[in-house]
């Protein structure tokens, strides 16, 4: 082993070091309690980040008291080994000694050192121990034997600069100096960069401090090497990108050939979703049909009731005409008639108005069945790829068979009660008297003729409804099923089911947005109130994410769709919605909490959206954006106008911009007083608005400035 060409003390080679190399972090095992020279050194040369370790608990009060003044410092109880895992711990009667070595091996240097007792502890390898220090450090000290078993395969040092460690440099025990001595120390250091600078003796001249300092000229070699090896990477990057160019027209070939491929794969996709529906569409139509039996067979109660009637009515004429022979007990019969005939009128009036109720609450079932077609998405969970067109065609075909049936049955009453008109005027005309002139008979027959005429067109006015009724729900059931297949096509067939809240929207009102954003390229999209509407906008815009982004976009943000919910349950409801579908990064899900809007009109509740309005303005700022404003929220029962602010906070921040307006449930009489007020708001403001009514389920109102 060479001999060190400096000749400078330990401590004067540190503070030289401490300038060439200075520490970010120094970690120092087997500090003892504070007191030696070398802790003392660490504790007081201003390094930013000192970890004092040792193993021996009562060491720590003394540790921290001697170090607490010195800033940056911090104490660390742990027994460092050459493994982690459970090591023998040594307790000698020489404090400085204790350790993992056993005392015995030392006693050709302390004669009287004894082993005052032995534990098993947990320990912890240098690896580890460096591993999870914060920051990592570059200077190392090892006050502690043995010291190659705890430096370990030295695989734990790449990071450091320096390193001093406690060595053994008398000869004695062949294992103390396999496990401690110099020579030894010397060599494994040396394999791993480090060269070694000078060794000090202690307060014993046989252990002392070795001073190790990594070798700058083998990293420079080690570089070097790095350098070759990179360049021989480059070199073999270089002849595959030349042998990727000399195959670039095969793969431009293969691309198209696979353009073409996708573009046929594309039409058979867009027939095999045309033929996926849900099963829940089927329960629905099935549902449907239902319905429309229950209705027929009420209409056959009825018939059979009225027949009941008829024929009870008839019955008693008769057993009224066998007894009535004399002229006076005619005359009292015809007294009696009008009154029996009012009596009957009004009761089957109330017959008609009770089955007429049955029948408007089973109209309004049928239609309550039509509006779930948009809970259908919500309730779906898979779809199957069926024929949908011959399914469609059969289940309608059953649907319009069973509406001719019940038009028949109509018919059938209609013409039962023509039967009952028919049989009451000839038991009239038995009733009446010869002399056609009677004054009495002719009263009574038009009397009859005046109650029957009422009869019928009470009949005709049930018949009318009940048409208008079925005719309306089967007219919206067919829309809903058409907006809901439309929907359908802008979904991956295996997403999963918006179950959100019910539908907020109806399915023709999706489909009428989704088709203005294909058809407008919204830059941005505004939305007061969340729900299954926001999924519908993300897969729009996620839908196109491949196309290019336009330019008034690109300062602004990424998140195409602004959405304000007031409502923490929703709020969260809708996240995990977008979330799940991998959606989250085209939408600013805002949580908005309702605050007071001062208006000249009054005072509302509204989202807290101002500062975000403010915002938008700022970034797009030079440029005219082209939004989309849907408002469907805050709820109805928040205040009076609830939905009124929302286009005020719109137009006095982003007035300037292209913005077209979307109103859901337009045909509630709250959503025709925003409209009104809107207006009225517009026409103070000079602001010109084309506007329209779209007829749907719950109706849609569409407005836009004209800029």
């Amino acid at each position: 082993m060479k001999t060190p060409l400096l000749k400078l003390s330990l401590h004067s080679s540190l503070h030289h070091l401490l300038v060439i190399m200075p520490p970010e972090a120094v970690t120092y095992v087997g500090a003892g309690n504070g007191t030696g020279s070398l802790a003392q050194f660490f504790a007081q040369a201003g390094v930013a980040d000192v970890t004092f370790v040792d193993a021996e608990e009562r060491h720590l009060p003394h540790l921290r008291r001697n170090l607490e003044h010195c800033p940056g410092t911090r104490v660390l109880h742990q027994l460092v080994a050459e493994r982690t895992q459970p090591a023998t711990y040594y307790r000698a009667n020489i404090a400085s000694e204790s350790g993992l070595l056993d005392p015995s091996l030392l006693e050709h240097l302390w004669p009287n050192i004894k082993i005052n007792d032995s534990e098993s502890r947990p320990g912890v390898s240098l690896a580890d121990l460096l591993e999870d220090s914060e920051p990592r450090p570059t200077w190392l000290v090892v006050d502690c034997i043995p010291i190659v078993p705890i430096l370990g395969d030295c695989s734990s040092l790449k990071d450091l600069d320096v390193i001093v460690i406690r060595v053994a440099q008398m000869e004695g025990e062949a294992s103390l100096q396999a496990s401690s001595g110099l020579a030894e120390a010397n060599e494994l250091l040396s394999a791993h960069g480090f060269i070694h600078v000078l060794t000090e003796s202690g307060r014993h001249p046989g252990i002392g401090h070795a001073l190790f300092v990594r070798s700058i000229r083998k990293a420079a070699s080690q570089a070097k090497d790095a350098r070759h090896a990179y360049a021989d990477v480059v070199a073999q990057l270089s002849a595959d990108r030349r042998d990727a160019g000399s195959t670039r027209e095969l793969l431009e070939c293969r691309v198209v050939q696979l353009t073409q491929r996708v573009r046929e794969s594309e039409g058979e996709q867009k027939a095999t979703e045309e033929a996926a529906v849900p099963r829940q569409l089927i329960e629905h139509v099935a549902q449907v049909t239902t319905k429309a039996d229950e209705l027929k067979y009420i209409i056959e109660a009825f018939e059979q009731r009225v027949a009941s009637q008829l024929t009870d009515t008839n019955a008693a004429m008769e057993r009224f005409l066998a007894e009535c022979k004399s002229e006076q007990a005619s005359n009292v019969l015809l007294g009696m008639i009008p009154r029996l005939f009012e009596e009957q009128f009004e009761k089957q009036r109330a017959l008609l108005i009770e089955v007429g109720a049955r029948q408007q609450g089973e109209s309004s079932r049928l239609v309550q069945l039509t509006q779930r077609v948009g809970e259908l998405e919500a309730a779906q969970k898979a779809t199957q790829e069926v024929e949908l067109h011959p399914w469609i065609a059969e289940r309608l075909g059953e649907g319009t068979a069973k509406a001719v049936e019940i038009k028949s049955s109509i018919d059938a009453l209609e013409r039962l009660m023509t039967s009952q008109v028919t049989s009451i005027h000839a038991a009239m005309e038995r009733l009446t008297p010869p002399d056609s002139n009677s004054n009495a008979g002719s009263g009574v027959a038009r009397l009859i003729e005046e109650h029957f005429e009422k009869q019928k067109a009470l009949f005709s006015e049930i018949e009318g409804r009940q048409k208008r009724d079925l005719s309306n729900a089967a007219s919206n059931a067919i829309k809903q099923i058409e907006a809901f297949i439309g929907i359908q096509r802008w979904l991956p067939i295996d997403d999963s089911a918006l179950d959100f809240h019910g539908w907020p929207i109806s399915p023709d009102l999706g489909i009428f947005l989704l088709g203005k954003i294909q058809e407008e390229q919204y830059d941005l999209v505004i939305e007061f109130g969340s729900g299954t509407s926001t999924v519908l906008f993300a897969r729009a815009f996620a839908r196109a994410r491949d196309e290019e982004i336009k330019e008034s976009l690109e300062q602004l943000s990424q998140k195409r769709v602004i959405s304000f919910e007031h409502d923490r349950l929703y709020y969260e409801k809708t996240l995990k919605l977008l979330k799940t579908r991998g959606l989250d990064e085209f939408v600013n899900l805002v949580h908005s909490p309702l605050v007071d809007h001062d208006d000249s009109s009054n005072t509302y509740l509204h989202y807290d959206c101002a500062p975000l309005l403010r915002q938008i303005a700022q970034f797009a700022e030079g440029r005219t954006l082209s939004i989309l404003v849907l408002v469907d929220g805050p709820p109805e029962l928040t205040c009076k106008n609830a939905r009124y602010p929302a286009i005020p906070k719109i137009f006095d921040h982003l007035g300037r911009h292209r913005i077209d307006i979307v109103l859901d449930d337009a045909n509630r009489p709250a959503e025709k007083e925003a409209i009104r007020m809107w207006k009225e708001y517009w026409k103070a403001r000079s602001v010109r608005i084309a506007d329209r009514q779209i007829a749907s389920e719950k109706g849609i109102y569409f407005a836009s400035n004209m800029i």
